[in-house]
């Protein structure tokens, strides 16, 4: 067997132990195949329930255009622009980049709701399903936890409960009981 910090056996070891040793062994590993696919349903079934809840979000907030066509003042066709410049190439140019300027905002405007509504749905769910109170989302605190999540990189890795209730739990103790030591016991 390799992995798992097991030594080389010099002594003989009868097939019966070595058959029940390697059972045990193929077991463990079986228990964590077996927890990382379950997490990645669960992780799968949170993602779709929340694409759905999003589209939903950004079906209520109906959009003014339909099927990616806006009509704007700016978004004109070039038989529009060609016709209200008397065919001048130059005009017809001008307006097609404004144009083109509009439909690019327009999407990267597109794209931004429905990120936001993604996010949105996100934390409604993670309140909801993790039974947190609704307003917690007002506190300075989770406002402070949502400006500082935009700084993160993509190397970032979300914190576990040992860490959370270990080494920060111990740290945020210790600055706040030093905090209010110096500074008197005020609310934070």
């Amino acid at each position: 067997m390799k992995g798992g910090d097991i030594a080389i056996c010099r002594a003989v070891i009868s097939v019966s132990y070595r058959d029940r040793y390697q059972a045990l062994y193929d077991r463990q590993v079986g228990r964590g195949d077996s927890k990382r696919k379950a997490d990645e349903i669960i992780r799968d079934s949170v993602t779709e329930q929340q694409e759905a809840a999003v589209q939903s979000l950004l079906d209520t907030r109906k959009q003014p255009w339909v099927s990616g066509v806006r009509n704007s003042p700016h978004s004109f066709s070039s038989s529009h622009v060609a016709s209200a410049s008397g065919g001048a190439a130059r005009s017809s140019s001008s307006a097609s980049l404004q144009g083109q300027r509009s439909v690019s905002t327009m999407f990267q405007s597109d794209i931004r709701r429905s990120n936001d509504a993604m996010v949105e749905m996100a934390i409604a769910d993670f309140f909801h399903c993790e039974n947190i109170p609704d307003a917690v989302v007002e506190s300075s605190r989770f406002k402070r936890l949502i400006s500082v999540c935009r700084l993160l990189g993509d190397k970032f890795v979300p914190l576990n409960a040992n860490k959370i209730g270990g080494a920060l739990l111990d740290l945020n103790f210790k600055m706040t009981y030093e905090f209010r030591r110096l500074f008197g016991s005020g609310k934070m």
